[in-house]
């Protein structure tokens, strides 16, 4: 490599030598990153190899313990635990992360996804609609405005966990645990996850409770945070971009049944982002828009979906496209 294109008048113009050489990179990208700030061995390793070690302690956003103590709690006396999504592709990955760690935990747990038709997050009729055994719900995706919805489970003696992402216009919703890197108090210090990376965030934090290998139990959820993340258009930046590095390497060397069976369909062998914003997310975006988006999410929460259900899938999406007159 040539140093000689970089600017050699650089006050740092020997340290950027001397990094470019480590990480085997044109001087002139060592460069640009210095200048972003990117300025030592180890932000720069950490920029260029994302690793899931670099995440935060999930206990950092405010009242994670609370929420997981609660979870815990539940899954120990057997109560029933409903997860409520949104039917977007964010909504669809968010409840999928949550509801198979929690079954895998042992946990008696259900989901559910509205229908476009019956408006975005959770409303006063899907509460009065919940099983009379369920006593407690968890948002996903959703729940940071649901305030009417939020009194009703209360009268109904139903504890709420709102997991959320979006901004918070009003004050804090009256539930038991609340949980947004939103927040206008937020202590975490990123506040751009989705609703799926606010999930698995959660998953993480019960993990790391019950003192095990939390990258070990979360590395089969990457793919589906990845989807979220992406196809919710997100900053791929900081722990997003960790998220994202990871869960397309899984993507692409072990990818869970219906991500293969997907690319295969869409004879795809090298996956990035844009093959999940362009591609894949909008498939699972489609059952949301004009078919039932619980289908989508229990094809992800199976181990064996079936090829009807995941043709039925993509057929939901060449209907999108022809009545939006997309190509």
């Amino acid at each position: 490599m040539d140093f000689e294109d970089t600017d050699s008048t650089h006050p740092k113009h020997a340290q950027i030598k001397y990094l470019s050489a480590q990480f085997q990179l044109h001087p002139l990208l060592i460069q640009h990153l210095f200048n972003q700030g990117f300025s030592d061995f180890e932000k720069l390793d950490s920029f260029i190899y994302p690793k899931l070690t670099n995440m935060y302690d999930p206990f950092l956003m405010n009242e994670m313990k609370a929420a997981v103590t609660r979870i815990l709690q539940a899954i120990q006396q057997s109560e029933h635990i409903h997860i409520f999504g949104d039917y977007d592709c964010d909504g669809i990955t968010a409840s999928s992360i949550l509801y198979l760690s929690l079954k895998e935990l042992g946990a008696n747990v259900t989901t559910q996804l509205p229908l476009r038709s019956e408006g975005y997050g959770l409303s006063v009729n899907a509460v009065k609609q919940l099983h009379e055994d369920v006593s407690l719900v968890i948002t996903v995706d959703n729940g940071s405005s649901a305030h009417d919805a939020l009194r009703t489970a209360k009268e109904r003696g139903i504890d709420v966990i709102v997991t959320d992402h979006h901004e918070v216009l009003d004050d804090r919703p009256d539930c038991l645990v609340f949980i947004n890197p939103k927040r206008k108090d937020n202590t975490y210090p990123f506040t751009e996850l989705c609703g799926a990376g606010v999930a698995l965030k959660l998953v993480q934090a019960i993990y790391k409770t019950l003192n095990r290998d939390w990258i070990r139990g979360t590395e089969p959820l990457l793919d589906m945070a990845t989807l979220g993340t992406i196809a919710d258009m997100v900053p791929l930046k900081d722990e997003n971009r960790i998220l994202c590095y990871n869960g397309l390497r899984k993507l692409q060397h072990s990818p869970r049944r219906v991500f293969r069976v997907l690319l295969d369909t869409l004879k795809t062998k090298n996956i990035d982002s844009s093959t999940i914003g362009f591609s894949v997310g909008p498939i699972f975006n489609a059952c949301g828009r004009i078919g039932d988006p619980n289908l989508a999410a229990t094809i992800l929460q199976s181990t064996e979906p079936t090829e009807k259900q995941i043709k039925e899938l993509i057929s939901l999406n060449e209907k999108r496209k022809e009545n939006s007159g997309a190509i």
